[in-house]
C-alpha cells in the first residue's frame, strides 16, 4: 500500500502534464489559425483595392476614348437656330415648327424675367402676410369668445349686486374690449379680401415696382445715373394735349374735390379703395399748421410717408403722417423711385409742375394699372387717351424750386407731453390678500380711473411685485416723473407689451405691463414729466384689461404706494430743474462705436459724461427729498479709463 500511493501520484502527474502539453499545442494551433486568417483578410483587401484601382483607370481611359470619338460628331451637328432651318435633319417639319415656337416662348420668358422675379417676391410677401392675418384672426377669435364670457359675467355680477346702472363700469369695460376685438377682426377680414383680390402686378406687400409684361428692357442707365435735373437750365418743352388730358383723367379719379395738388390721405384700406384717418386738403391738417403741400420739399414728404414698424393706426393718424400725396396720390413705396428716375433732387419743392412731371414719368413706366381709381372706373375712351399719352416722349422740363442744400437733420419724434395733473388711486389688495385698502398719491393717469384690484405681496402662493389697475383698453399711460426708457419688449406668456424706464430724479426703475401695443417711444429716449409712454391693454397672460405697475429693479421691487408716499407726495409730479438735470446740450449722449466691416460684431455703447455736469442726485437720508454731491476727481478719472478701455476693446 505504501508503494502504490507514490506510483499513483506519479501516474497522475504524468497525465496532467500530458493534458497541459495537449492544451498548449491547441493554443499554438489557434494562434496560428488567427494569424493565417488575418493574413488572408489583408491579402484579399489588398487584391480588392488593386482591382478597384485598375477598374477606375480603365473607366477613365474609356471616357477619354469616348470623348475623342464624340468630338467630331458634336462639332458637325447643327444646334440652336441653325438646326431649325436645316432641311437635312432627323426631325420633320412639324417638329421643327414646335422647336421654333419653343425658342420664341423661351425668349419671351427671358425678356420678362424682371416681371416674374418681382411677382415672385410679391407672392412670397403675400404668403407671409396671410400667415400674419391667420394668426391674428385665430387670436382675435379666442378673444371674441372670451369677451362674450366677460360680458356675461359682468352682467351677472351687476344683477347680483343690484347695479342696474353699471356704476362699476364692468359692462362698459367689457363692451369696450368686445368692440375693439370686433374692429380688429373686421380689419383683418378686409385685409384678407384685399390680399386675394389685388392683382400681383401691383406689388402692394413687397414694395416692388412690377413692370408690365412686354416692357422693353434696355441697358440705359444700368451703369450710370442720369444727371440730376436741378432746374438751373431754362425750362423746355410743353405737355402735349394727350398728356394733359391723361393727367386730368388721373386726377379725376384720384383727387377731384379733395384738394387737388394739396390732396392727401393718411391710411389706405381695402386695396387702396378706402381711407382711414384724414382725407382732403393738406392745409387743413392741424398737425402741420396750415402749411401747403406744394411748398414742402420732396424729402419732407418722403419722411412723412416713411413706414414706422409697430406704430398703430391711431398713432399714425395722431401724428399727421401720410399715405398718398398730391394731385396724383403718390404713395410712400412709389414716390422715391419715381423721383430718382425722373432726375429731380429731393430738395426740390413738390410744386404742381413737379407733380405733373412725376405723373407723366410713372404713367409711361407703369400705365393706368398703377392707380386704383382710374384702373377701376376709367372708360374705354379715357383708357385710349392714356395709352396714346404713354407712347409720346416726355419733353416737359419745368422749373424746379429747391430748398437750401443743407443736409436734413434727423427728426426725433418727441413723445406727447400732457399738461394735466395726475390722479391719485384707491382700491384694495384683492381677495387673496385680505382686501386691504390701498392708495397712491399719484398715478400714470390724468383722470381718476378704475380701482386698484391687486396689491403688492403674496397672491395665490406667488409673489405679486406690483399693483394691478383696472382700466379699459386704450387708456393713455403717462410718465409721472422725467426719465429715460431703458427697455421695451413683449412677453406672450407673461407681461405682454411692456416698457421699463428710469426716472432722472430718484434713479428708480419703473415698469408698465400688459400694454395695448408696442410703445412708439424708443429705447434710450429721454422724456419729460407727463410724456405719453403707451396705452393700457390686455396683452400677454391677462384675464381682464388692466395695467400692471411696478417700481424697483427686477427682483427688488417695492410697494408702489409706500414708495410714492415715502419720497413725499408733494414732490409728485416733479419737473426736472437746471440743478438736477443738465440741459439738452449737456445731457449724456449715447455714442455707438461699431467694429470695422471686415470684423463685424456687437456694438459697444459708451456713456459719455461731460465735465460740465458736476453734480449728481442722491436720495436724502430721511427719504423726504434729494440732495446733490460733487463728483470727485477720482470718479472722473475712473470714467475716462473705463471709456478708453471700451474703445480699445472695440478694435481688438
Amino acid at each position: 500500500m505504501a508503494v502504490s500511493a507514490p506510483v499513483r501520484r506519479v501516474i497522475f502527474t504524468a497525465n496532467e502534464s500530458k493534458k497541459g502539453v495537449t492544451q498548449g499545442r491547441e493554443g499554438i494551433k489557434n494562434i496560428g489559425q488567427v494569424i493565417l486568417k488575418r493574413t488572408k483578410v489583408k491579402r484579399e483587401a489588398f487584391a480588392q483595392t488593386n482591382l478597384f484601382r485598375k477598374r477606375r483607370e480603365e473607366s477613365e481611359k474609356r471616357m477619354m476614348l469616348e470623348d475623342e470619338l464624340e468630338a467630331p460628331r458634336v462639332a458637325a451637328i447643327p444646334t440652336g437656330a441653325q438646326q431649325l432651318v436645316e432641311k437635312t435633319g432627323a426631325k420633320g417639319f412639324f417638329n421643327r415648327i414646335l422647336g421654333f415656337i419653343g425658342y420664341l416662348a423661351a425668349g419671351w420668358l427671358m425678356n420678362n424675367l424682371p416681371t416674374w422675379i418681382a411677382m415672385g417676391k410679391e407672392f412670397i410677401a403675400r404668403i407671409q402676410k396671410a400667415g400674419e392675418i391667420l394668426s391674428g384672426f385665430f387670436n382675435n377669435t379666442i378673444k371674441l369668445f372670451t369677451g362674450f364670457g366677460s360680458l356675461l359675467s359682468s352682467l351677472g355680477q351687476n344683477l347680483l349686486q343690484f347695479d342696474f346702472f353699471d356704476t362699476s363700469n364692468r359692462v362698459k369695460n367689457s363692451m369696450s374690449e368686445l368692440n375693439n376685438t370686433m374692429g380688429s377682426l373686421t380689419g383683418q377680414i378686409e385685409e384678407a379680401f384685399s390680399l386675394l383680390t389685388t392683382p400681383l402686378t401691383e406689388g402692394k406687400y413687397s414694395g416692388e415696382e412690377i413692370p408690365e409684361t412686354g416692357t422693353q428692357q434696355t441697358d440705359q442707365g444700368a451703369y450710370e445715373e442720369p444727371p440730376p435735373y436741378t432746374g438751373s437750365v431754362p425750362p423746355s418743352g410743353n405737355i402735349s394735349n394727350n398728356q394733359r388730358q391723361a393727367l386730368n383723367i388721373l386726377s379725376k379719379y384720384e383727387s377731384a374735390g379733395s384738394g387737388g395738388y394739396n390732396a392727401v390721405n393718411q391710411i389706405g384700406v381695402k386695396g387702396g379703395r378706402g381711407v382711414l384717418g384724414y382725407s382732403g386738403d393738406f392745409r387743413n391738417m392741424k398737425q402741420h399748421g396750415g402749411k401747403a403741400l406744394t411748398n414742402m420739399t420732396i424729402a419732407e414728404i418722403i419722411a412723412l410717408q416713411a413706414p414706422k414698424p409697430g406704430m398703430s393706426n391711431q398713432e399714425w393718424i395722431r401724428q399727421g403722417r401720410l399715405h398718398a400725396v398730391g394731385r396724383y396720390q403718390f404713395i410712400g413705396m412709389t414716390l422715391p423711385g419715381v423721383v430718382k428716375r425722373s432726375g429731380i433732387p429731393t430738395t426740390a419743392k413738390f410744386t404742381p409742375e413737379v407733380q405733373d412731371l412725376l405723373a407723366l414719368q410713372y404713367l409711361k413706366e407703369a400705365g393706368i394699372g398703377a392707380w386704383i381709381g382710374p384702373a377701376d372706373k376709367a372708360t374705354k375712351q379715357e383708357r385710349a387717351i392714356i395709352e396714346a399719352a404713354r407712347k409720346e416722349p416726355i419733353n416737359y422740363r419745368p422749373p424746379v424750386a429747391t430748398a437750401s442744400p443743407q443736409a436734413p437733420k434727423p427728426q426725433t419724434q418727441k413723445p406727447f407731453v400732457s399738461q394735466g395733473k395726475f390722479a391719485p388711486l384707491t382700491g384694495t389688495s384683492g381677495q387673496s390678500m385680505g382686501n386691504k385698502p390701498l392708495s397712491t398719491p399719484t398715478s400714470p393717469f390724468l383722470s381718476k380711473v378704475g380701482p386698484i384690484t391687486s396689491g403688492f405681496g403674496y397672491r395665490w402662493g406667488k409673489m405679486h411685485r406690483g399693483y394691478d389697475i383696472g382700466v379699459p383698453v386704450g387708456t393713455p399711460v403717462y410718465a409721472y416723473l422725467p426719465g429715460i426708457v431703458t427697455k421695451i419688449g413683449y412677453d406672450a406668456n407673461g407681461y405682454g407689451h411692456y416698457i421699463e424706464w428710469k426716472d432722472s430724479v430718484h434713479n428708480q426703475i419703473h415698469f408698465f405691463a400688459h400694454l395695448k401695443q408696442k410703445p412708439s417711444i424708443r429705447e434710450g429716449q429721454s422724456f419729460e414729466t407727463g410724456s405719453l409712454l403707451g396705452y393700457s391693454g390686455n396683452t400677454g397672460r391677462s384675464t381682464a384689461p388692466h395695467l400692471h405697475w411696478e417700481i424697483g429693479p427686477q427682483g427688488s421691487q417695492v410697494d408702489p404706494g409706500k414708495w410714492l408716499r415715502g419720497i413725499g407726495s408733494k414732490q409728485l409730479p416733479v419737473s426736472p430743474t437746471a440743478s438736477q438735470i443738465a440741459s439738452p446740450a449737456q445731457q449724456s449722449t449715447m455714442i455707438p462705436f461699431s467694429l470695422t466691416p471686415e470684423r463685424r460684431g456687437q456694438d459697444i455703447v459708451i456713456i459719455d459724461q461731460p465735465r460740465q455736469q458736476q453734480n449728481i442726485i442722491t436720495p436724502a437720508a430721511s427719504g423726504g427729498g434729494a440732495s446733490s454731491s460733487p463728483i470727485s476727481d477720482f470718479v472722473l478719472l475712473n470714467n475716462f479709463i473705463k471709456n478708453k478701455l471700451l474703445l480699445d476693446l472695440a478694435y481688438l
